[in-house]
């Protein structure tokens, strides 16, 4: 089993051991946020984008996930975190935690990272995400994630 379908499995065991409701779908094959909105039926603002970042200074990861009409704010995350972070490379995400970009659930705290969200997630009643795999989607309340994926939220998308 590739990392993606564990990953898959814990969220949805995770989910369903917190009896939280959510809608799971397998579907063909997305690389964008808005292809990902397309083919689920929902709006590109309810995504869940969550990207791997890596400290200028500590070369530590985090995660933050913004809303998928959004961009990240390098100016907050700076100023909230104390650090200017960049994007991970793709080949390193997918070395280190075996995922490729387009797959990466919001889920950082699976994958060992510290998770910042954006308070438009965190007080959604809808968020979708593709969830290890480009082939898979979990539609779900914001407020629900936020509470099972120990984040910190804060303003985090400009």
């Amino acid at each position: 089993m590739e990392k993606g379908e564990q990953i898959r499995d814990q969220i949805k065991s995770l989910l369903d051991n917190a009896n939280i409701t959510y809608r799971y779908m397998e579907h063909e094959e997305t690389k964008t946020s808005e292809e990902s909105a397309q083919i689920r039926g929902t709006k590109l603002s309810e995504g869940a984008k969550a990207i791997i970042m890596k400290g200028k200074k500590s070369e530590n990861n985090i995660m933050v996930v913004v809303p998928a009409d959004k961009r990240i704010s390098s100016e907050n995350v700076k100023s909230l975190l104390g650090e200017k972070y960049e994007f991970e490379n793709p080949d390193v995400i997918f070395e280190r935690y075996g995922l490729k970009v387009g797959a990466v659930p919001p889920f950082g705290n699976l994958l060992g990272l510290t998770t910042y969200v954006d308070t438009q997630i965190a007080n959604s009643s809808t968020i979708s995400f593709n969830c290890g795999l480009r082939t898979c989607s979990i539609i779900m309340d914001g407020r629900d994630f936020a509470s099972l994926s120990g984040c910190e939220v804060g303003e985090f998308a400009e």
